[in-house]
């Protein structure tokens, strides 16, 4: 199987990962896709909400194909915006637009293995693991919530399987405080933009004063990346 590579970004850029906890709204969504110096990652059902944004989600992602199986013919992406769509693995899924990578291990890091990630148990570690690759100046982490919110644990409905448990969430956000000192070696700041968020391994902040003065050229839409 061939796998895709994970490209690099202009180092001035930032990336936004849009994950699906309780908190994100389509409103900051918005904010953060028609950012024009931003590449926004949407993890699962994240792309659902993307199709009613003008601009595109840079990339989309999922890992389980169970999840993929769950939305069945909702998932014809002719409405879908998204430049990129990658998962883990998964080479049962006939999909030739769909890009692979491969399963590097559990944890760890591996800046040299450009067409893989390490799975960390959970998308939203994955999720990060592939901003850090790209050599981008920040990433804003948005619906990190980790924790169970008016007993919801995400911004849409349950998955068919039922809501994570608040031990799995946990677990979950003790993957990702790993890739703190990754993200310092790699001189990346990540920023948890996630109101009343449980995970506290990086700078948190507003998305509103991340977004705020960012008036850099966009490499984005003169399709650099």
């Amino acid at each position: 199987m061939e796998y895709w590579r994970i490209p690099r970004l202009p180092d001035d850029l930032t990336v936004a990962i849009a994950a699906g906890g309780p908190s994100l709204s389509r409103e900051d969504l918005r904010a953060v896709c028609d950012d024009e110096n931003t590449a926004t990652i949407g993890i699962n059902n994240v792309c659902f909400m993307a199709e009613e944004i003008s601009r595109p989600l840079w990339l989309h992602y999922f890992c389980d194909k169970k999840w993929h199986d769950w939305h069945g013919d909702s998932l014809t992406y002719r409405n879908m915006a998204a430049r990129h769509r990658v998962t883990l693995g998964n080479a049962d899924i006939p999909d030739s637009g769909l890009r692979r990578l491969r399963n590097l291990g559990r944890d760890g890091w591996h800046p040299l293995e450009r067409d893989g990630i390490c799975a960390g148990r959970n998308s939203g570690f994955q999720a990060l693991y592939l901003a850090l690759m790209t050599g981008c100046a920040r990433v804003l982490l948005l619906g990190y919530d980790m924790r169970i919110v008016e007993r919801e644990a995400h911004w849409h409905p349950p998955h068919p399987a039922g809501n994570p448990h608040p031990h799995s969430l946990d677990r979950f956000a003790e993957m990702i405080d790993t890739l703190r000192p990754v993200a310092q070696q790699c001189g990346i700041d990540v920023v948890n933009v996630t109101p009343g968020s449980a995970l506290n391994s990086f700078r948190h902040s507003t998305l509103k004063q991340e977004l705020q003065g960012d008036d850099r050229k966009s490499e984005i839409e003169s399709g650099r990346v």
